[in-house]
C-alpha cells in the first residue's frame, strides 16, 4: 500500500514537471536548453524520480502488437479497448449484451482484455524517463524513452495505427465507439513528453518526422471519421478532450492555424455551454461521480485555455447572463471540493489519475488568472496531499 502512494505521488511530480503551462520558474537542463520547472518540487523529489525511472530501464519496451484475448482486427497494431461502464448481463447464459451502469468501472476493462492499460503505462514511463533526462542529463533515459517512443508509434511491426476505431467496445453489441475517443487523452502526455527529449543526441530526424506524420494521420482520424465527428459534437468532458487532442496534435504538426481557428469556432462554443452563471459544471454535475468528471473537464478546459493564451486567443475570460467564465469555474469547483468526501470522487479499477489532474489544473488557472483563492487551495492540495492518500485513486 505505501509503495502505490509513493508512485502516485511520484507521477504528480513528474506531470507537474512536464507540464509547462503550470510550472513556475525558467531554468537550465544540462546543455544549456530552456525549460520551466517548479525548483521546490524537483530539488525534493529529483531522487525518487529517477529512482524510479532506473527501474524502467531494466524493462523491455512496451508493444501494442500483444493484442488482447478479443480480435476485431487481423492488424496487430489495431488498438482495441472496452467501455468501462459496461457489464456482462446477470441474465444472459453467456453475459451478452453486457449492460450499462454508469459510474461502476468494470475491471476487465483495466485488464489484459483491453489495450488501455499498457497504453497508460506507455505514457507514464515516457513521462518518467523525459523527466528524469532533464533532471539529470543521463543519456540512458533519454534512450529508453526514445526506444519507447520508436516501439509504439514508428516501427511497422510493433507500432500503434493511428486511429480508435475500436476503442471502448461494447461487447455484444459493437466493436468499438466514438466515445473511445476519450482513450487519446493519454497520448497528450506523450506529445508534452517529447519536448524534453528532441534535445539529446539520441534524437533522430527519422523518429521526428515519424511521430510528427503519425500524429498527423491520427489528428486527420479525429477530424475526418464518423466517430470523430460524433465526439466533436460532444457537450460534456469528451467534447473538451476532444478539443484538448486536436489543438495539441495541430500545434505538434506545425498546424497553429487550424490549432486557432478551432479553439475560436469549436472550442468556445462548448465551453460556454458547458457553464452556468455560477460556475457549476452543467454536464458534469448530474453524473455519479460528479467531483471526478468536474475535476477532469476543468483540467481539460483549463489547458485549452493555456493553449489559447500562447496563440493570442481570448479564451473563456469573460462572463455572460448564461455562463461563467473559466476562472468562475475553477472557484466553484474548488467550493464544492472543500468538505466533500473524496472517497465518492473516484472508482477502485479507474485509472484516471485525478490526483494529478487536479493539481496540474490548479497550477496551470493560478498561472493564468493569479487568483489567491486559487494559490492557496494548491498550497492546501500539496501539504494535505488530500486525493493521494485516497485509496480509491491509486492506480496501481
Amino acid at each position: 500500500m505505501y509503495k502505490m502512494r509513493v508512485h502516485c505521488y511520484w507521477m504528480l511530480i513528474v506531470f507537474l514537471f512536464l507540464s509547462s503551462a503550470c510550472l513556475g520558474k525558467a531554468g537550465e537542463n544540462h546543455e544549456g536548453q530552456s525549460f520551466r520547472y517548479d525548483p521546490v518540487l524537483v530539488d525534493y523529489h529529483h531522487h525518487q524520480v529517477t529512482e524510479y525511472a532506473d527501474s524502467l530501464l531494466l524493462l523491455p519496451v512496451l508493444s501494442i502488437a500483444n493484442n488482447p484475448q478479443h480480435q476485431v482486427s487481423d492488424n496487430p497494431g489495431t488498438y482495441v479497448s472496452l467501455a468501462c461502464y459496461w457489464w456482462p448481463d446477470p441474465s444472459s447464459d453467456n453475459g451478452l449484451p453486457y449492460i450499462r451502469i454508469d459510474g461502476m468501472v468494470n475491471p476487465e476493462t483495466r485488464s489484459e482484455a483491453s489495450h488501455l492499460p499498457v497504453l497508460i503505462e506507455m505514457a507514464q514511463r515516457v513521462a518518467y524517463l523525459s523527466a528524469a533526462y532533464t533532471i539529470t542529463g543521463r543519456e540512458e533515459y533519454a534512450q529508453k524513452a526514445i526506444d519507447q517512443l520508436s516501439a509504439w508509434f514508428a516501427d511497422q511491426e510493433t507500432g500503434m495505427i493511428p486511429h480508435l476505431e475500436h476503442a471502448q467496445m461494447v461487447k455484444g453489441l459493437n466493436t468499438g465507439r466514438s466515445y473511445g475517443i476519450i482513450d487519446g487523452w493519454w497520448l497528450v502526455r506523450v506529445v508534452e513528453s517529447v519536448d524534453l527529449l528532441v534535445h539529446s543526441p539520441h534524437w533522430s530526424y527519422e523518429l521526428d518526422t515519424g511521430l510528427r506524420s503519425w500524429f498527423s494521420d491520427f489528428l486527420h482520424w479525429l477530424l475526418n471519421s464518423d466517430f470523430g465527428r460524433i465526439e466533436r459534437k460532444s457537450k460534456n468532458n469528451h467534447g473538451t478532450w476532444y478539443d484538448v487532442q486536436v489543438i495539441t496534435y495541430a500545434m505538434f504538426t506545425g498546424q497553429t492555424e487550424f490549432a486557432k481557428a478551432h479553439l475560436e469556432e469549436i472550442s468556445m462554443k462548448r465551453l460556454t455551454r458547458q457553464f452556468s452563471p455560477s460556475g457549476r459544471q452543467k454536464f458534469e454535475m448530474r453524473r455519479t461521480r460528479p467531483l471526478h468528471y468536474g475535476i477532469y473537464n476543468l483540467t481539460g478546459q483549463v489547458k485549452l485555455a493555456d493553449y489559447a493564451r500562447s496563440l493570442g486567443v481570448e479564451y473563456g475570460d469573460n462572463s455572460t447572463i448564461f455562463s461563467s467564465g473559466l476562472e468562475r469555474g475553477v472557484l466553484y469547483l474548488i467550493q464544492s471540493i472543500d468538505g466533500a468526501d473524496t472517497t465518492t470522487i473516484s472508482d477502485p479499477n479507474d485509472q484516471t489519475d485525478i490526483d494529478v489532474l487536479y493539481l496540474e489544473m490548479l497550477s496551470s488557472a493560478f498561472r493564468l488568472y493569479g487568483n489567491e483563492i486559487i494559490k492557496n487551495e494548491k498550497n492546501r492540495y500539496l501539504n494535505e496531499q488530500q486525493f493521494i492518500n485516497t485509496p480509491v485513486l491509486y492506480r496501481w
